[in-house]
């Protein structure tokens, strides 16, 4: 195995090399510059050997953009993910502290290096990051072996899964540069004028006050009198005021409290009012109704249209997508992040209305059906031998409507109570707000499910007595240290100790509690979660192993695909989809389905 550090100027879509760090083992290591000239012993060393490297997305893909053929490549960030899911960051220092293993101070400026030419200040990071990354290879490989599921589940759907990655990021996102502008100036109108409109009622806000002291200086030949802060004796106040600010939650509290005298119910973990739509949707305040328009606007605008027109190259957006970003093992992706297009509504339409396909092609959609409902149903008949909801998915029948005259609920209630058993909701939120109904509602699904309860607890048990470990059907290893008592404690002390102003006042076992509760919400949804993620990932291995020409993968964008082909050849793609994503074979007991649309736009079959 041979691991390499590539050294770039940047980190943009083709950041030039200005060096290679590599290591051969865990004790043979160096660095040298790029030269052109050497391309073809790197060829030859890349032929020869597997490479190793830490997030291949950036590095493979660069390498290929010079022409270089990697045949094989293994990635150290995506085999600690595999290993340990569990952790909120995977960087590389982040990964060898986990490891024990020696980090070096970070160097550069975001971006990567400024610097146009090679130095040796670059050598000694590259090589330590070649060889760093090599140890950390070797010792999470090691531990791999001890967890023949999750091994087999690397190397069979997240190795492979790192080559889908690199071609949707290569083929991007084709945009209708003009429907884009369209979208764009009316989008912004719009937020102006709810700037204006809320600027109206908010009027001004009051700043924090100044205290000032009156102070005589002496001058040459006269006297000067002042004022000054910060002394001991006050001689008047002044409070400042500054114009409304839309994005700002201090301004948003005040402004509510003074006009119409909002209590807040909910706050954030610095003890600040929590002022997001989703806590004012239920106020009927005039400022508040035009908040969460303007924020559900501000976000369409910030958040798509304005990096569609910043990152877009000749009318393709290539962002990026990560295949360590989650828990669950599910993508997610940023540059911009597709995954937060609002999925229904006027607004989601309208972005997506702006990824068309170029002339002469066609965009082709496929949707799993109703996922990780299907996986909730295998579950329970697997482990419980309840078919109920097995037996509903394959009558073909309203899946919801079947729950609700089993639970005897409305539809809309038991829409709610499936997605509050999958997500972990408590009883207010079941209820709308409304807890005592709520209960209500979880008891009688209670009484009409006892499985679906029994297999909560089956889950939490096994996953209790592994050390908060518990792996999919197809072997993903989730991570869950919190769910028992001393991790939590332990988590609980290190925060204390890392952010004292944060949860130094709260006590450290009521915040391990909250460790524990938490983990119990989390660790079935995550079964669940990670076990759809794995169906669609190895549908699109399947995909891509199918070795249609002319036919290319654009996203993944949660049960989604979607792809670009020639228009002559839309209709065989569309039943090459259709087949895959409705064998029969990857569950035992519960069909899995998926339905292909073709259309010219984004929003024509979504």
């Amino acid at each position: 195995m041979l691991t390499i550090d590539l050294e770039t100027q940047g980190l943009g879509d083709k950041p030039k090399i200005l060096g290679i760090g590599w290591a051969f083992s865990s004790t043979l290591s160096g660095a040298c510059e790029y030269r052109e000239e050497d391309a073809p012993l790197w060829q030859h060393l890349f032929n020869s050997h597997q490479i190793c490297v830490f997030n291949a997305p950036f590095d493979i893909r660069v390498l290929r953009q010079y022409g270089f053929i990697i045949p094989s490549f293994v990635d150290a960030k995506l085999l600690c993910h595999a290993w340990g899911s569990g952790h909120e960051s995977y960087t590389l220092n982040d990964c060898l502290k986990r490891e024990g293993l020696k980090v070096k101070k970070e160097f550069s400026p975001e971006g990567g290096w400024e610097n146009s030419a090679w130095t040796e200040e670059m050598s000694g990071y590259a090589e330590h990051d070649a060889l760093q990354t090599a140890r950390l290879y070797e010792r999470v490989w090691g531990r791999m072996q001890s967890d023949a599921a999750a091994l087999k589940h690397y190397l069979q759907i997240e190795v492979p899964y790192q080559e889908v990655i690199l071609h949707m990021e290569a083929t991007g996102m084709p945009l209708d540069l003009e429907k884009l502008d369209r979208v764009h100036a009316h989008i912004s109108k719009k937020v102006a004028g709810l700037r204006s409109a809320m600027e109206k009622i908010a009027g001004y806000v009051p700043t924090f006050a100044k205290e000032y002291r009156k102070k005589t200086l002496l001058g040459v030949g006269v006297d000067t009198t002042t004022y000054h802060k910060r002394n001991d004796v006050v001689t008047y106040s002044h409070c400042p005021l500054t114009p409304f600010n839309p994005n700002s939650g201090d301004h948003i509290a005040e402004r509510l409290q003074t006009l119409y005298g909002w209590q807040p119910k909910a706050f954030t973990p610095t003890g600040k009012p929590a002022t997001g739509a989703e806590h004012l949707a239920a106020l009927d305040y005039p400022l508040a109704r035009l908040l969460c328009t303007y924020a559900e606007l501000q976000k369409v605008l910030s958040s798509f249209l304005v990096p569609f027109k910043e990152r877009h190259v000749e009318g393709v957006l290539r962002g990026r997508f990560n295949q360590t970003g989650t828990r669950t093992g599910r993508l997610s992706s940023s540059e911009p992040n597709l995954q937060n297009i609002p999925s229904k509504g006027a607004l989601g339409k309208a972005v997506r209305s702006i990824i068309g396909a170029p002339p002469g092609h066609l965009l082709v959609d496929i949707d799993l059906s109703n996922i990780e409902g299907r996986v909730l149903a295998e579950y329970l008949s697997l482990k419980e031998g309840d078919h109920g909801m097995t037996e509903t998915f394959k009558a073909g029948v309203d899946f919801h409507q079947a729950n609700a005259d089993a639970w005897g609920v409305s539809r809309r209630d038991a829409k709610t109570l499936l997605f509050a058993t999958l997500y972990g909701a408590g009883p207010e939120k079941i209820g709308g707000g409304d807890k005592e109904r709520g209960k209500i509602l979880l008891a009688q699904l209670e009484a009409n499910a006892p499985a679906l309860f029994r297999l909560k607890e089956r889950v939490l048990e096994a996953a209790r007595c592994r050390g908060g470990v518990i792996h999919t059907l197809f072997g993903r290893r989730l991570v869950y240290p919190e769910l028992l008592n001393d991790n939590a404690l332990e988590e609980a002390h290190r925060l204390q100790s890392e952010k004292p102003n944060e949860f130094g006042h709260v006590a450290d076992w009521r915040l391990a509690q909250s460790f524990v509760s938490k983990a119990e919400r989390q660790v079935f949804n995550a079964l669940l979660q990670g076990t759809a993620a794995d169906v669609l990932k190895v549908l699109t291995l399947r995909v891509m192993r199918s070795k249609l020409d002319s036919q290319y993968l654009c996203a993944a964008v949660h049960d989604e695909l979607l792809m670009i082909t020639p228009i002559h050849l839309s209709n065989r793609l569309a039943s090459t989809l259709d087949a895959i994503f409705n064998e029969s074979d990857l569950f035992k007991f519960c069909p899995i389905t998926g339905q292909s649309q073709i259309g010219k736009r984004w929003s024509d079959i979504h």
